[in-house]
């Protein structure tokens, strides 16, 4: 009944009526259906003469204006899925909406992707009551059915289509105003143009690094068009069957959350990169195709230092150690601490060649016995550069070993009666040779 019941509302729709009511099927009618033009404005809109929901005068932004603040994303999801499928798409979601009295309500929201497809040439939305429902068997979660995630067309989403080339092909009127943009001046523009150097890796490997079907959400700051800064929460969704393989940015603004954000990428105990922020440099850098190259230690001396001091003298310790290390690389290198004593350096680039005599260098020049003259702390290290076609895990298994290699050496060379300070000499092959 249902089927036959959206086939009157299509034929109703195709007489390209401008309002509610001035057809005499309205009355009739148990939901509402509107036609969204590409640039989020409405084309037709059609439904009951009392309006849905008890309102006839909330029919152009019904759901914006409505929905529940737990059900945006619901509804920003199922709005992304629409423009970025292929014509014919079909999808749904239930969601809560505002009552005129106040209430809330479960209503279905149905779209249909019918651009370039006429007389509509939109998107065609649907929306009903579910009468009796109470979101217990949903899980309070959306039933989106054939979910293919791509770019946002509603105003209401701050979202760009970004393709693999890291160009921005679309942009909505909300992403623009977010970012200080006048409407259409994203469009055509580098991700590099809008987005931080410092943050421009993570968001090249989160497009890049996206497989069909795949999700993730990186935080990054863009420069808005008047200077200023908004920091992100960017939610990338690439489809699994759409033929123009765009990916799609969903942006939230988290520029008054910048502490957390800063807590999700910063280590606090030494103010580098986390691993997260660390293994997303690396795996942008081999998206990019770039020259990298990468550097494992470990601290040696901070498992007697603990034992002796306890483990808040251990702390300064790699406090200390990682102020060493970003004098002794300098800049250029992303530095992060992976947990416990380990930290990775990343060279890419031109750095990369660079990662050899780096490794030979924190091996030589970081020695540090300020808490415990008789408990020196030194650095082990193995480098590894990165072979075509090589993996971020593959890689830093390369680096792992090298540096259990230097690691045992080490240990070898101090019972046969040795000093740290020969461990310059330490030889390694040709960058070609891919690691030590």
């Amino acid at each position: 009944m249902m089927g036959s019941h959206r086939e009157s509302v299509r034929g109703v729709s195709d007489s390209h009526l401008d309002g509610l009511g001035s057809h005499p099927l309205s009355e009739f009618l148990a939901e509402e259906v509107i036609v969204h033009a590409r640039d989020g404005s409405v084309k037709q809109r059609l439904g009951p003469p009392d309006g849905l929901l008890g309102s006839p005068s909330r029919t152009e932004n019904l759901l914006s204006e409505t929905c529940h603040p737990e059900d945006i994303d619901t509804l920003a999801r199922l709005a992304a899925a629409a423009i970025g499928s292929e014509p014919g798409w079909t999808g749904s979601a239930r969601l809560r909406l505002q009552h005129e009295d106040g209430s809330w309500r479960w209503c279905e929201s149905r779209v249909w992707n019918r651009h370039g497809i006429p007389p509509h040439d939109g998107l065609v939305t649907s929306v009903r009551e579910l009468f009796g429902f109470d979101g217990e068997a949903a899980d309070a979660e959306a039933d989106i059915r054939d979910f293919v995630p791509s770019a946002a067309e509603a105003a209401w989403v701050a979202s760009v289509l970004i393709d693999r080339s890291l160009v921005i092909r679309h942009s909505t009127p909300a992403a623009s105003r977010l970012l200080g943009f006048a409407s259409g001046d994203l469009t055509g523009m580098a991700i590099r143009d809008v987005v931080a150097e410092e943050d421009l890796v993570h968001m090249v490997s989160g497009v890049l690094g996206l497989a069909p079907g795949g999700e993730r959400v990186v935080v990054a700051r863009f420069r808005g068009a008047e200077g200023g800064e908004v920091v992100a929460e960017v939610r990338l969704m690439r489809g699994e069957r759409t033929s123009h393989d765009l990916i799609t940015a969903v942006l939230t603004d988290r520029t008054n959350q910048a502490a957390l954000v800063r807590l999700a990428t910063v280590d606090p105990l030494t103010g580098l990169a986390n691993r997260v922020r660390a293994m997303e440099a690396l795996e942008g850098h081999l998206a990019q195709g770039v020259p990298v190259s990468v550097i494992y230690t470990d601290v040696n001396g901070l498992k007697p230092l603990n034992d002796s001091h306890g483990h808040a003298v251990g702390d300064q310790l790699l406090a200390e150690m990682a102020r060493r290390l970003t004098k002794v690389v300098g800049p250029g290198p992303l530095i992060g601490r992976m947990g416990g004593d380990e930290f990775l350096v990343v060279c890419h680039g031109p750095h990369a060649a660079l990662a050899p005599g780096l490794a030979d260098r924190l091996r030589s020049e970081i020695r540090i016995d300020d808490f415990d003259p008789n408990i020196p702390a030194t650095i082990s290290a193995g480098w590894a550069q990165a072979a075509p076609g090589e993996s971020a895990s593959e890689l830093l298994h390369r680096a792992d070993a090298a540096m259990f290699i230097d690691k045992r050496d080490l240990a070898r060379h101090r019972g046969s009666g040795g000093t740290d300070p020969v461990r310059h000499t330490k030889t390694h092959p040709k960058m070609s040779d891919h690691s030590n």
